[in-house]
């Protein structure tokens, strides 16, 4: 943003080098840490407007600027250049020794040893502490002197000590003023005075006292001075005392004295315009041609100005004609001339000259969009006067200037078109389709369409044709007409090979079933006919099996072909739709073939089982389908399926002898393959059923029944032999061998209670109480049974540990004393256990001391 401001500010105090609110932006934005330009950009803008304002004289200005390059230079090796310039233009243009002095002195800093620096410095400090003196001098001198100029001089010199180093003092401005204005009232030549007064009345803003002194110095001056006054009191007029035609008087001096001066011409260019004061304006122009001030070169805008305000403020294109085509015929292709004789000539009806004007115009033009725009409209030209020829050359010129121009490429379409110059245009439409998009498909496509339909209907080549029907169909493969069409040429040209693969492709493509098929069936057959092509007649014959799935000549060729090929996959596809449409014995027949395919050939043995199950749902009966099944499901290890076709023998069976040896392979099956208990012992049972004395079927359903915990049917199976201890012996072993402590106790269980209700033998179950102790030491039940049991037999040293569990689970007070005194007994009497058997009688008395006996019981016992 300081960029902008810069500039802005530079355009602003070139206008107007008083404007003291451009000075402070331009003073923040230069001094800015980022003033957004380089460097030497920066200084480059700086110096140009310096010129500027030097070459008005406006010192106030310059020095400012001076003031900005040289901070912008510190250090580097051209700041004593700006520090000089500097230092000159505060002592000689504004009369400001204070303000130079620090200038001065950073020169010194720059460049010591400079004497004259030295000298300057001593100098101006030394006159600064007398300059009252040499005022006060100065006056008496004036005082004693009658001779105008000397007294005018004097009075200068007094004022410029003055104002060099009083000018901030109380009323020293004022008596600077009074002693230049009696200065120059004595000699009006006195311009170093009138130079001072303006330095004054500028830096103190005395507008009206300025526009005075300014005015003197531009009718008494030298031509130079005069015409930078001329131009100051302008400005002055126009932006401080808002006098516009004091302004437009000075102006006009100054263009009196430097005809063509930029500043004053654009001034009363700008003045006369902004008023509609055409008149003057074109005078203005005119005067500026007649005094010859004009530059060789420049003539042009001038003309080009007159003719403007002719044309377009004076609304007289009549008085404009003559002044655009002077800029004609030094500018044959100026934008506004073309824009006027456009107008003039549409006014006039001048087609020709019109004509005439664009052509010249046309040549003076390199290429480019502009000369393109002028071929354009010659070309409309003459296709309004119905000259086709050189409409169709201008069109063809513009659209070489300029490949993106629409109209120039619709035009030569529609020209071509009615001149039957199909060739250009084929070759038109040709450069368009270069310019499409690769990406862009749906636009080539359409425009190939129309290349194609051009050269169908007009040039008739079909050799010339191809490429374009190719392009569409590489772009649309699914374009039905550009492969009906590329069919129909390689027939016509006896190319028989694309001929056959465009025939499939818009089989392949066409939405008409019956089309479809005809093309596939004439391609398999050529294929295989003429160029003995079996692969590719085999892909056609595809095609039409996909159309007709029943068509038998596809059916059948291709059945001939994949065999022969050795295609198993295609064959068992092919045998698969056949067998969607097969029925009956025949579709039987393809299943089993299919299985057979599966089995032997692809590896696919579950497809194979499948396909067998079909066929078997179909015709259970079919001869070898139960042998090919059970087979081909061994092979697999699908022992679910042989378990299937076993349960079909063994109902098929019409012998005892066969069906036991199946029932005995089929128990097998669900033993040894399919770990299915329940299906074994299923099988099994009916062996039994059959043979009821058969050792492996006992030996296996036994097994099984274990394995399952089913002990009502292991019961039900020995019960059927009337083997109880079998079945006891069988329970105690199973019970020792498994590690699971639920069948543990079931099993020890069930085989107590065979011993004791079916055997009537309960000493025998001593054993299977036992194993339900080591599993649940508190089973009150197995205890019981114990206890009667060990007592019979004497064996005191386990009876305690029975009766503690007893204890454990007696319901009453009656029943625990009772335990304990039949604990104590033991204890005291049987294993010799004195301390436990007291302790048994202490808790009895403790439990109920009033029972028969107790005292006498505990005191009994204590005394053994």
């Amino acid at each position: 943003m300081s960029a902008q401001t810069i500039r802005t500010a530079l355009g602003e105090l070139q206008d107007d080098p008083d404007l003291e609110s451009a000075w402070n932006d331009l003073q923040d934005a230069v001094t800015a840490p980022d003033p957004g330009l380089p460097s030497a950009e920066l200084s480059s803008l700086l110096e140009a407007a310096r010129q500027v304002h030097e070459g008005r004289r406006e010192w106030e200005a310059v020095a400012r600027l001076l003031e900005l390059e040289t901070a912008l230079a510190s250090g580097r090796p051209n700041e004593i250049a700006f520090l000089y310039e500097l230092a000159r233009v505060l002592e000689d243009e504004l009369f400001d020794s204070v303000r130079a002095l620090p200038t001065h002195r950073r020169i010194a800093q720059v460049r010591p040893g400079d004497d004259s620096v030295t000298e300057t410095i001593e100098r101006i400090e030394a006159q600064r502490g007398r300059w009252r003196d040499v005022v006060d001098r100065y006056m008496s001198e004036v005082a004693e002197t009658e001779e105008p100029a000397f007294r005018s001089s004097l009075l200068m010199s007094a004022a410029e000590m003055a104002w060099r180093f009083g000018r901030l003092e109380q009323g020293v401005a004022d008596e600077v003023v009074r002693r230049l204005e009696e200065s120059i009232t004595i000699d009006r030549t006195n311009f170093q005075a009138a130079k001072l007064l303006e330095v004054v009345y500028r830096r103190e803003g005395r507008w009206a006292e300025l526009a005075r002194v300014l005015e003197l110095i531009a009718t008494e001056a030298s031509k130079e001075m005069r015409v930078a006054a001329h131009l100051r009191l302008g400005r002055l007029a126009a932006k401080r005392l808002n006098e516009p035609q004091r302004a437009v008087a000075a102006y006009e001096q100054a263009l009196d004295l430097a005809p063509g001066n930029q500043e004053a011409m654009e001034f009363l260019a700008r003045h006369f315009s902004d008023r509609e004061e055409w008149d003057f304006l074109v005078a203005l122009y005119e005067e500026q041609l007649r005094s010859g001030s004009v530059r060789p070169g420049e003539e042009l805008n001038v003309y080009l100005q007159i003719g403007m305000v002719h044309w377009r403020m004076r609304g007289k294109p009549e008085a404009a004609e003559p002044w655009f085509e002077k800029v004609r015929k030094l500018a044959p292709a100026h934008g506004v001339v073309i824009s006027f004789f456009r107008e003039w000539c549409e006014q006039k009806n001048l087609r020709a000259r019109l004509s005439a004007i664009l052509t010249d115009a046309q040549r003076a033009m390199s290429d480019g969009p502009e000369r393109a725009a002028i071929a354009t409209e010659l070309a409309r030209l003459a296709e309004e006067d119905a000259n086709a020829g050189k409409a169709i050359e201008q069109y063809k010129a513009s659209l070489r200037a300029d490949p993106s121009n629409s109209e120039a490429r619709e035009a030569l379409k529609r020209l071509y078109t009615q001149t039957e110059a199909w060739v250009p245009l084929i070759d038109l439409l040709k450069h368009e389709l270069e310019r499409i998009p690769a990406e862009d498909k749906e636009a080539r496509v359409e425009l190939l369409k129309e290349i194609a339909r051009l050269h169908r209907l007009h040039v008739k080549s079909d050799t010339a044709l191809l490429p374009f029907l190719t392009q569409i169909m590489q772009l649309d493969e699914q374009n039905e007409e550009a492969a009906r069409e590329l069919v129909r040429v390689y027939e016509a040209l006896s190319r028989w090979r694309d001929l056959l693969m465009f025939q499939q492709k818009l089989a392949d493509i066409s939405a008409d079933p019956r089309e479809k098929a005809t093309l596939y069936r004439a391609v398999a057959r050529r294929w295989i006919d003429q160029f003995s092509n079996v692969g590719n007649g085999i892909d056609a014959y595809e095609g039409l099996l996909r159309v007709e799935p029943q068509d038998e000549e596809a059916r059948s060729k291709l059945r001939e072909l994949y065999n022969k090929r050795r295609s198993w996959p295609q064959l068992f596809a092919l045998s698969e739709r056949e067998a969607e449409f097969a029925e009956g014995k025949a579709k039987i027949e393809l299943l089993l073939e299919m299985a057979k395919l599966a089995a032997e050939r692809l590896d696919r043995g579950a497809d194979s089982i499948r396909l067998y199950r079909e066929a078997l749902a179909l015709d259970p009966e079919t001869p070898g389908l139960l042998d090919a099944l059970e087979k081909q499901a061994e092979r697999e290890k699908d022992f679910a399926t042989v378990a299937e076709v076993l349960e079909r023998r063994v109902d098929a069976a019409t012998d005892e002898p066969s069906r036991l040896n199946v029932l005995q392979k089929l128990g097998s099956v669900y033993a040894d393959r399919l770990n299915d208990p329940l299906g074994a012992a299923r099988a099994w049972r009916r062996v039994l059923a059959l043979k009821p004395d058969h050792p492996k079927a006992l030996r296996v359903l036994r097994d099984a029944y274990l394995a399952a915990g089913d002990l009502d049917s292991l019961e039900e199976l020995y019960a059927a032999q009337g083997d109880w201890d079998g079945l006891a012996d069988v329970l105690s072993t199973a019970a020792d061998k498994t590690a699971d402590p639920e069948h543990k106790v079931r099993f020890s269980l069930h085989s107590a209670r065979v011993y004791e209700e079916r055997l009537g033998q309960p000493d025998r179950a001593f054993r299977a109480y036992e194993r339900v102790l080591s599993v649940i030491p508190d089973d009150e039940r197995s205890a019981r049974a114990l206890v009667p049991i060990y007592e019979r037999e004497e064996r005191w040293g386990r009876l305690p540990a029975l009766y503690e569990i007893l204890l454990k689970h007696a319901p009453e007070v009656s029943a625990k004393v009772t335990l304990l005194r039949r604990l104590a007994e033991i204890a005291g009497h049987k294993i010799n256990e004195k301390q436990h058997a007291v302790g048994y009688a202490r808790k009895a008395y403790e439990l109920d001391p009033t029972f028969d006996g107790a005292l006498a019981f505990l005191e009994e016992t204590a005394g053994l």
